[in-house]
C-alpha cells in the first residue's frame, strides 16, 4: 500500500444492434439529473468522475456498437491492475441493481447476473489507455471537498475582518480561528479541523510547481519525456512522407451532410453544470502502420503528463481539464478520447487550439482526416475552425455522467489546495501570495 492516488479504468462491452433500443432506454433511466448519476454517488466508491457512453454504429459499419464505462477513483493500492479489480468489486457490489439493469443489454451479460459475475465480466473487458492526465493529482475526493470548505471559510472570515497586522499574523490568526469552535460556524467540519492539524500534503510543492510552470509546452515534452521524444523523432522521415500524401477533413462536405439529430444528441449532454464530459472517437489511418506511430507519440504525451502537466494542473497550458484519457480500441483501428472539463464546449476546444495545439497534433495526427500537420507538431489544430468541426464530427453523446464535486472548477480545486497549504506552513508560506489567492 502507498499514499492515496487517483486511478482510472475503462470497460468496453459490445452491444448487439437488436438490443440497442433497450440499452438506450436503460441509460435514460439513469441519466437524470445529469452529473449526479446515483449509481456512482456512494461515497464508499470514492469516485471523482464516472460516465456511461453508448457508441451506436449504423448497420453498414464494420465496427460493433459498444457501451463504455469509465471511472476515475481513489486508491491506495500500488498495482494498477489490482486497484482496478478492487474498484470493480466495490462498484459491482454497491451499484449492482443499476449496473445489471444497464449491462444485461450487452453481449455476454445474459443469464443470471450477480455481483461476482458482473465484476468478472467487467475485468475481462477492461481497455488500457495510452495517455492519461489528472488536473488535480495526489488529492482524494475527501480532501478536495474538505479543502473547499476550509478555503470557503477562510474567504468569508477574511472578508468580514479588518486586519491591520502583517499578512503572516493574519494567516496565523485565521488558522487559529478555524481550529476553534468559531470555525464550525463558518461551515467547516470536525474532520476539516483534524486535517488542518496534520502535516501538509504532497501537493502543491511550490518549488517544483514554479520550476515547471515556467517551461514552454515544447520544453515540457523535450525535458519531461526525453527518451520518448527521441524515439518519436527517429520516425520523422516516415511522418513527413505520410503528411504529404494524407487527405484532411473536408469541413464543407461534412457541414452539407451532417445529421441535425445527431448534433442535437451531442449538445443535449453538454452545459448542465460547471463541468462537462466529452466522448470522441475517430478512425486511425492505415490501421497497424499508424497505430505504431500513434503509440510512440502518445508515449511522449503520457510521460510529459506524469512528469510535468499533472504537477502544474494544466494540460498543455489548459487549466480547465479535470481528467483526460486516450485509448486505442477496435483492434487499434480507432482512437477513443474521454475528457472531463470546465466551461462550455466552444471555449474548451478554443483553449485547446490556443494553448495546446502541439499536444493535440501529437495525440491525433495519425487519425483519419485530421487537419494537416507538419512534422506532427506544427499546423494541424492551428486551423481552428476546421479542427472544431473535425472534433464535432467525431464526438459521441455521453448519456450518463457523474461528478463528485460539480460546483468546483480545476482552478478552484487547486486554489483551495494552495490556501490550505499556507494554513499548514504558517510563516514559512508566502502570506502575500496566500492573500492574493483568496481573491
Amino acid at each position: 500500500m502507498s499514499a492515496i492516488r487517483q486511478e482510472t479504468l475503462t470497460v468496453r462491452a459490445t452491444v448487439n444492434r437488436a438490443m440497442a433500443g433497450k440499452l438506450e432506454d436503460a441509460l435514460a433511466r439513469h441519466a437524470t439529473p445529469y452529473a449526479k448519476a446515483h449509481l456512482f454517488a456512494d461515497d464508499t466508491l470514492r469516485i471523482h468522475f464516472a460516465r456511461l457512453a453508448f457508441v451506436a454504429e449504423p448497420k453498414d459499419s464494420e465496427y460493433s456498437s459498444a457501451l463504455y464505462l469509465e471511472s476515475n477513483f481513489d486508491t491506495e493500492i500500488d498495482s494498477e491492475g489490482d486497484a482496478r479489480a478492487t474498484h470493480l468489486t466495490h462498484l459491482a457490489t454497491h451499484s449492482f441493481d443499476d449496473l445489471a439493469d444497464i449491462f444485461k443489454n450487452c453481449d455476454g451479460f445474459g443469464g443470471e447476473l450477480n455481483p461476482s459475475r458482473l465484476r468478472e465480466l467487467f475485468v475481462a473487458r477492461l481497455v488500457h489507455h495510452t495517455v492519461r492526465y489528472q488536473g488535480h493529482t495526489l488529492r482524494d475526493v475527501r480532501r478536495i471537498r474538505s479543502e473547499h470548505r476550509i478555503a470557503d471559510a477562510v474567504r468569508r472570515h477574511v472578508a468580514g475582518q479588518r486586519h491591520s497586522s502583517t499578512p503572516t499574523k493574519t494567516l496565523r490568526a485565521v488558522r487559529d480561528h478555524l481550529l476553534s469552535a468559531a470555525g464550525l460556524a463558518l461551515g467547516i467540519q470536525p474532520e476539516d479541523q483534524q486535517a488542518l492539524a496534520r502535516p501538509p500534503h504532497a501537493w502543491p510543492d511550490p518549488r517544483r510547481w514554479r520550476d515547471l510552470i515556467s517551461r514552454s509546452n515544447f520544453s515540457a515534452y523535450a525535458h519531461a519525456a526525453p527518451v520518448e521524444f527521441l524515439r518519436f523523432a527517429v520516425n520523422m522521415p516516415e511522418i513527413l512522407l505520410h503528411e504529404r500524401r494524407d487527405p484532411e477533413f473536408d469541413a464543407y462536405a461534412w457541414l452539407g451532410s451532417r445529421d441535425p439529430s445527431a448534433d442535437a444528441a451531442k449538445a443535449s449532454t453538454e452545459d448542465f453544470t460547471t463541468q462537462n464530459a466529452l466522448t470522441h472517437l475517430v478512425v486511425v489511418k492505415d490501421e497497424g502502420k499508424r497505430s505504431r506511430l500513434l503509440r510512440t507519440a502518445h508515449s511522449v504525451i503520457a510521460a510529459a503528463a506524469k512528469n510535468h502537466f499533472d504537477w502544474i494542473g494544466e494540460l498543455g497550458g489548459i487549466p480547465t481539464i479535470h481528467f483526460a484519457k486516450w485509448m486505442l480500441v477496435d483492434d487499434d483501428k480507432r482512437l477513443l478520447f474521454f475528457s472531463n472539463y470546465d466551461g462550455n464546449w466552444e471555449s474548451y476546444i478554443g483553449d485547446f487550439v490556443d494553448q495546446a495545439h502541439q499536444g493535440l497534433n501529437l495525440a491525433w495526427f495519425c487519425t483519419h482526416e485530421y487537419p494537416k500537420t507538419f512534422g506532427a507538431l506544427g499546423a494541424g489544430a492551428n486551423d481552428e475552425e476546421r479542427f472544431k468541426l473535425w472534433t464535432r464530427a467525431g464526438q459521441r453523446p455521453t448519456q450518463v455522467f457523474y461528478t463528485a464535486y460539480p460546483e468546483l472548477s480545476v482552478a478552484l480545486v487547486n486554489q483551495n489546495s494552495w490556501i490550505a497549504r499556507a494554513l499548514h506552513f504558517g510563516a514559512e508560506a508566502d502570506p502575500s501570495e496566500w492573500l492574493r489567492r483568496l481573491g
